[in-house]
């Protein structure tokens, strides 16, 4: 698993990417019919739907909240930072909007994570579904995402060692390059 996260490292090492395959990983191990991921803004109050298409380009879908309890599912959730498995997100009192998108994914059971940095930032929230016919999620399928994020930590290291690391080189490049 750790293979799959860091094989794309070299083309693309960022946060974002090394989140949205992990996102993706958790997805196919827990059999989610689909997952959104929300990244932490700049302003650690909001978060932002990120999608990276198949060639691989990262953006941000527009769509935005504010981190705290009442209206989405995902902002619930950076809020408390604990796991939150709901059936039918948009009846569910403790967020009256459910999920952002989910009359276009047909979302009926939902699981979603915090993210957290080892510095204790939240880096994102993974919100995983099944539609409707779909089993429900259960302590199972989080302890199999806890396992997901213990790696995919491992995936974020790396991935931020890694761009260190090509920065230390450009800047001895140049700096070999002043005193040639």
């Amino acid at each position: 698993m750790l293979q799959e996260l860091t094989s794309s490292l070299y083309v693309r090492p960022n946060k974002p990417h090394v989140l949205w395959e992990l996102t993706r990983c958790i997805s196919s191990a827990v059999n989610a019919d689909g997952c959104n991921l929300y990244l932490a803004d700049v302003d650690a109050n909001m978060l932002r739907h990120y999608i990276e298409s198949k060639d691989g380009e990262g953006d941000s879908s527009g769509w935005s909240c504010k981190v705290g309890g009442g209206e989405w599912l995902c902002g619930w959730v950076a809020n408390a930072r604990q796991a939150t498995r709901a059936t039918y997100p948009i009846s569910d009192q403790r967020f009256s909007k459910g999920c952002p998108f989910a009359e276009e994914q047909e979302v009926h059971h939902a699981l979603a994570m915090s993210v957290v940095q080892s510095n204790g930032e939240l880096a994102a929230v993974l919100e995983l579904y099944r539609r409707r016919g779909g089993e429900a999620f259960y302590t199972e399928d989080e302890e199999i995402v806890n396992s997901y994020l213990v790696w995919g930590g491992i995936a974020l290291h790396y991935a931020e060692l890694y761009h260190s690391m090509v920065k230390q080189r450009s800047l001895n490049e140049f700096i070999l390059s002043v005193v040639k």
